[in-house]
């Protein structure tokens, strides 16, 4: 099994911000303990509160693909009106850490 990360970047219209990060603490709340999943942060950018990230760390591809099919996360279709544009999403593989 290899591990993955992914990054979500999520961009909501001017000044709906806050209403974004409610719905992320709820689907945060909703999907506590995924199976496979090790890590889990949200952040916002300092120079946009609009520009949300967050970072979820899966102890194998087969984890998050499970994840992704979960009706859970149906929210982000739910909650399109309040995008600016749609999610990007990255799926990163750790580099060799060189001393």
């Amino acid at each position: 099994m290899t591990a993955v990360t992914t990054v979500t970047i999520i961009t909501a219209k001017l000044g709906l911000g806050r209403e974004v990060e409610r719905q992320l603490a709820a689907l945060a709340s909703r999907t506590d303990g995924a199976t496979g999943r090790t890590r889990y942060r949200s952040e916002r950018a300092l120079e946009n509160p609009d520009v949300f990230v967050l970072t979820e760390h899966w102890d194998s591809t087969e984890s998050v693909d499970s994840h992704v099919s979960d009706p859970e996360l149906g929210w982000l279709l739910q909650t399109e009106h309040l995008h600016a544009a749609p999610p990007q999403v990255l799926y990163l593989e750790s580099l060799p850490q060189h001393a």
